[in-house]
């Protein structure tokens, strides 16, 4: 029976007391010390993409994607597929556009996305290396000048290389792991990834090629007569590849003629098939300048010897991820204008190689920290890894005084309220390239002005010349995009002859015509 119950006796809460004697979720976060480093990381990051986002004038691809905007939902939707453009980001910025159109917030989203990728990225590293990887990776890239100049543009590039670095670190955790949740969460990110820009294609095609190799291929031919039931994530990743070619299925035609396009002529622009091909993106994925970008190719090359020594399956799949898109893109160099920024994606798996680097240097110096070391080891190790990131944050200092003080892109800004200044009304505004009043129209309002911003006309001397004899005066806006549009020269000759060099405003040299 029972006992009877104490009048004012005060029971303990079971609940209640295991809570008081363990430490509370917040108190265990704040604890970690690589959740802190973290944070701080990420917040840094934040500042960085944040500060001055509205500073740099929109240039040619952002007046792009700001024309595709200017529709409905569907509309902006349609207007990109049919231009064979992935969509997702041009509705992302359709929304943000429904708040504001400044320069700060068509930049907004791709500074959040890539804000998000610093803990992405953390947890790559901390996933295939380590936490030390992880968090030094996370802290390269917040500091990144490749990241950050793509965080503070109006484009798709962030957007994809988050969902790409998501895709990248759900494939390998599904693949150990054989977790559907995880699997469901691959196909999602992997398809993001896809409708923000096709070139994400190279993001399949390693973990495919991963998987393939690692998980049957070697197996069959160690065991001889494995049999695909042995591998027990094979279901899953048949289902998780059903499901992405069908999510990806009603881009596909753009897709494929969008690739059709790019290989269609000789490449006019960008990085041709060379020998320097490699070395140029390795550059690109540093700091973009040559000589300080010596000591992070030298810590790739010397992280990728050690995981390949040390770590050889973590290493296989990065390698993979890294080299396959790079094989890749040299070879369609030949036949198509190639840009480092589609391959972005691979520059947290970079310094992710780049952090094993460091860690490896330090283990070379001082035993690892897995050992029964002294305490005077570990003080030296964790000095060498510190000596790095100091290092490496001092050669990037003067390269974000310079990102965020310098015009680096055409300023259409400057040149719409010079041109205001310099027309009459009646005068014939020339964009040349044509397609370069895309950036001017979101600064330059023609009506007000009272001029004729032209349209339909073709980037050669005929064309020109029929504008030429058509207006009074008109106002030549040449930039160096006219070198692609008009490669044998011909229309630079004809301004020579025909035009007046009046002035040069950021990257925009202004003619007049007739000649003064």
């Amino acid at each position: 029976m029972a006992k009877k119950r104490v009048k004012d006796e005060v029971i303990p809460d079971p609940v209640m007391q295991d809570a008081d004697q363990s430490p509370s979720v917040a108190k265990c976060i704040l604890s970690d010390n690589y959740f802190l480093l973290l944070l701080g990381i990420t917040l840094l990051g934040f500042f960085l993409r944040l500060y001055r986002l509205g500073y740099q004038s929109i240039w040619l691809d952002e007046g792009a994607s700001f024309g595709y905007i200017q529709d409905t939902f569907l509309g902006t939707w349609s207007k990109a597929v049919e231009a064979k453009q992935a969509p997702l980001h041009m509705v992302v910025l359709h929304f943000m556009s429904i708040f504001s159109s400044s320069e700060f917030s068509l930049r907004l989203p791709s500074a959040i996305f890539g804000t998000l990728t610093i803990p992405v990225t953390y947890l790559i590293g901390k996933r295939i290396f380590g936490k030390e990887e992880g968090i030094i990776s996370a802290f390269l890239l917040s500091i990144s000048m490749m990241h950050l100049w793509y965080s503070q543009e109006a484009r798709m590039y962030a957007q994809m290389v988050l969902f790409a670095s998501l895709s990248l670190y759900l494939f390998y955790v599904a693949v150990h792991d054989n977790n559907r949740k995880i699997w469901v969460l691959y196909v999602f990110f992997s398809t993001l990834a896809f409708y923000s820009h096709y070139y994400a294609v190279f993001v399949f095609i390693p973990e495919i090629i991963f998987y393939l190799l690692l998980r049957v291929f070697i197996p069959a031919y160690k065991e001889k007569s494995l049999s695909l039931q042995d591998i027990p994530s094979l279901k899953g990743f048949l289902l998780a590849m059903l499901a992405l070619f069908i999510s990806t299925l009603p881009l596909m035609v753009p897709f494929i003629q969008q690739a059709i396009s790019r290989t269609s002529a000789a490449p006019t622009w960008g990085i041709g098939q060379s020998v320097s091909f490699v070395p140029t993106m390795l550059v690109e994925f540093s700091t973009r300048v040559p000589l300080s970008s010596v000591l992070f190719i030298l810590l790739f090359i010397i992280g990728l010897i050690i995981a390949g020594i040390r770590q050889k399956e973590q290493c296989a799949y990065l390698a993979i991820y890294i080299f396959i898109p790079l094989i890749a893109s040299y070879i369609l160099a030949a036949s198509m204008p190639f840009s480092p920024r589609y391959l972005l994606f691979l520059l947290p798996v970079y310094l992710v190689f780049v952090s094993r680097g460091i860690t490896g240097i330090a283990d070379w110096f001082s035993p690892s920290k897995k050992t029964k070391v002294s305490s005077s080891n570990n003080n030296t190790r964790n000095l060498i890894l510190l000596s790095f990131v100091v290092l490496i944050f001092i050669l990037t200092i003067p390269l974000l005084s310079q990102h965020y003080t310098t015009a680096q892109k055409e300023d259409w800004r400057s040149t719409a309220v010079y041109l205001s200044n310099l027309t009459k009304d009646g005068d014939a505004v020339v964009p040349v390239p044509n397609y370069m009043r895309q950036p001017l129209v979101y600064y330059y309002s023609n009506s007000s002005d009272n001029t004729i911003l032209t349209t339909g006309y073709t980037n050669d001397v005929k064309s020109l010349s029929s504008l030429n004899d058509q207006y009074e005066r008109c106002w030549f806006l040449v930039t160096w995009d006219i070198a692609a549009a008009n490669p044998d020269g011909t229309v630079l000759k004809w301004l020579d002859g025909n035009a007046t060099f009046v002035n040069q405003v950021t990257g925009v040299y202004i003619f007049t015509s007739p000649k003064i």
